[in-house]
């Protein structure tokens, strides 16, 4: 299966931002852009004792926002992965090697950017205390499950999840 073509717009952003700029402005989109609706949707299934337990994933959950919710019933497993892993699977799906040098420089700013972003995150679980667990490619979706459900059961937390894993589908 062919990778989609960017739009233009998307190509010009990284093209013609450094590494640093892109992971400044996708943390600041999350910040302004995406958490008003991550923190809305756990406040409500965490107040709302009614409501089905939720699972939630993606990279814009930040550790440190995250932390700023105090619900008893919610909890946090970082899902996270080596450097190594998110090139492999960046190259690979984006099928690196026939790409063209304007289009390499693209896969290899959004790598750096995933690298940078990866850095940082892994700083603040470890600053903040925060559960995490290392995945690898060969990871199944049930043995992730069982590991965050035992993780969760050996820190006295049987809540509600919340589960960040960077893309890693």
């Amino acid at each position: 299966m062919k990778p989609e073509a960017l739009p233009d717009h998307v190509a010009e952003h990284y093209l013609s931002l450094s590494v640093d700029e892109l992971y400044t402005d996708v943390i600041r989109h999350y910040r302004e852009n995406v958490w008003p609706d991550i923190k809305a949707i756990v406040t409500s299934h965490a107040t709302d004792l009614s409501a089905d337990r939720l699972v939630m994933e993606g990279s814009a959950i930040l550790p440190e926002l995250i932390v700023t919710l105090d619900f008893d019933n919610v909890a946090a497993v970082w899902l996270v992965a080596d450097n190594e892993l998110f090139e492999q699977r960046i190259y690979r799906a984006s099928q690196y090697e026939t790409k063209s040098p304007r289009e390499k420089t693209m896969v290899d700013k959004f790598l750096g950017r995933t690298r940078l972003y990866n850095r940082r995150m892994m700083d603040a679980i470890n600053r903040l205390g925060q559960l995490s667990m290392v995945v690898d490619d060969a990871s199944t979706l049930d043995e992730l499950t069982g590991r965050c459900q035992a993780l969760l059961k050996s820190n006295n937390r049987n809540t509600l999840t919340l589960e960040n894993h960077d893309g890693l589908d």
